[in-house]
Formats: C-alpha cells, sequence, structure tokens
C-alpha cells in the first residue's frame, strides 16, 4: 500500500508538487521540456497541473500530471512516474487516444491532429537498457527508411540512467529528481520553488484534499472491480447453462480461472 507523505516531505519527483509547480511557473515548465528534448522551443502558451480529460461518460478517463500546449499544432503531456508500472507502453497509447479524440472536434480532417509528445518522467529504468532517454516513433520493420510520420512521440526518461556519456544537463536533472537537490541554473530555481511551495497553507490544504480525493476514488475503483467480477460470473454461468462450451468462452476473451469457477455454481 503506498504511504501517505506529509505535505512537508514532498519533492519535485512527488506527482503533486511536480504538476503544482510546474503550473505555477510555465517558464520552468518550459525549461524542464527543452532539458528532456535537448533543443530550444519556440514557447509554451498554456500549463495546466491535473488536467482531466474524458471521451464519454462510460470510458475510462484519464488526469495528466501537466499538460502544456505549445504552438498551434502541438502538445505536450508530462507524468512523474514514481513507481513501476508494468503496463507503461499501453497506458501511452491510451493517452495519446484520448487526447486526440479530446481535440479533434466531430467532423474534422485528421490533418488537424496535433503533434503529441507523450513523456513520462520514471526514476526507475522501465526497460533496464540505461539509456537516459528512450524514444518511440513508428516505423516500418521492413524497411525503417520508409516514413510513417502520424505526430505522436512516445518519450520515458530513466532518472536511473548511470551512464558515463549522458550530457551534462540531463545528469544533473537526473540527480535533482533522486535527491532534491540543485547542481545547477534550472535545478536550482526547481530547488526554490519547491521550498517555496512547502510555505504555502493554501497548498498543504490542498493536497490533503488531493490525497482524500485519491483515496476515495481507490476505494470507488474496488469496489467497480467487485461489481464488474460479480456481473462476469454471473454472464458466464448463464452461458454455461445454455450450453456454450467452456473451451468457447475462453476463446471469447473471458480468462481460464472465472470459467473454471462458473463451472462450480452452474
Amino acid at each position: 500500500m503506498r504511504k501517505k507523505k506529509q505535505y512537508d516531505e514532498l519533492t519535485f519527483a512527488d506527482s503533486f508538487m511536480f504538476w503544482k509547480v510546474m503550473e505555477e511557473h510555465p517558464d520552468l515548465s518550459k525549461a524542464v521540456l527543452e532539458r528532456i528534448l535537448g533543443r530550444k522551443l519556440e514557447g509554451i502558451k498554456q500549463a495546466q497541473g491535473e488536467k482531466s480529460l474524458k471521451v464519454s461518460y462510460r470510458s475510462k478517463g484519464i488526469r495528466l500530471d501537466v499538460f502544456l500546449i505549445g504552438d498551434s499544432s502541438t502538445f505536450y503531456d508530462l507524468e512523474m512516474q514514481t513507481t513501476k508500472e508494468p503496463q507503461l507502453p499501453k497506458r501511452m497509447r491510451y493517452y495519446t487516444d484520448v487526447i486526440d479524440l479530446s481535440d479533434l472536434q466531430s467532423g474534422a480532417d485528421y490533418e488537424e491532429l496535433k503533434e503529441v509528445y507523450i513523456i513520462f518522467i520514471c526514476l526507475k529504468d522501465p526497460f533496464k537498457s540505461n539509456l537516459p532517454i528512450y524514444e518511440f516513433r513508428m516505423q516500418c520493420l521492413q524497411d525503417v527508411t520508409v516514413p510513417f510520420e502520424n505526430g505522436v512521440h512516445n518519450i520515458i526518461v530513466n532518472a536511473e540512467c548511470n551512464r558515463e556519456d549522458i550530457s551534462p544537463e540531463l545528469r544533473y536533472f537526473f540527480q535533482f529528481l533522486k535527491t532534491g537537490k540543485g547542481t545547477d541554473g534550472l535545478t536550482d530555481q526547481l530547488e526554490n520553488a519547491v521550498s517555496e511551495a512547502i510555505l504555502r497553507d493554501d497548498w498543504r490544504v490542498e493536497y490533503m484534499q488531493f490525497e482524500l480525493m485519491l483515496k476515495r476514488e481507490r476505494k470507488e475503483g474496488r469496489e467497480e472491480g467487485r461489481e464488474e467480477g460479480v456481473n462476469l460470473l454471473a454472464e458466464v454461468v448463464r452461458r454455461l447453462r445454455n450450453g456454450e462450451s467452456k473451451e468457447v468462452i475462453i476463446a471469447s476473451g473471458v480468462d481460464e480461472h472465472t470459467v473454471e469457477i462458473a463451472e462450480t455454481l452452474k
């Protein structure tokens, strides 16, 4: 179970502090983004923390840590990932889909889709290849020179990287994520921003409310999961009683364990 941190214990690597500081200081958001991408950006028009997106009432919504709007054709999503996420590639895929569907109006052309950067800052290396930056783009497997530009950039920042050949700027940033101590201009500014944030009583109260909200969502998620499980089990029992075979039900996508339990109840 995730241990709740006291507000005074938060660092830049904690999601709440991350999105509050980045939203409060768009200039620092831009600088962090530039450091990750390794190039200067023309400008960031807006930085929003904890932006919620949902395509429909029944669909699974997402809550973006920091959503940045660049020029009229570019979106950036920055996520802080402090724990291991086994489904990270599929999570990034879903985030891209929801952002696209939320932005593209009904009847619009595909060419109006924005360039989207989904960036996860991970404290642990999810791929164990010790690369500082992992960037994934679609390509033709038969001929990698064939272009397939769909405008989606999936980038994973690996703060655990300990290679000697990474840039000093990334090394300073990684050290800051792990220690909370600044060692250059940008990380000094980030450390100061966090120190100032710790003194804000309004953010302290908001953090308490945020934690209560997360606790409630986790409880509701567990209850919803239990209800879905009961409904699925009842449906499998019904199908078995109607003469469907175990093999056919499993082939339709129901896991074998559920089918075995249903068999004992039919």
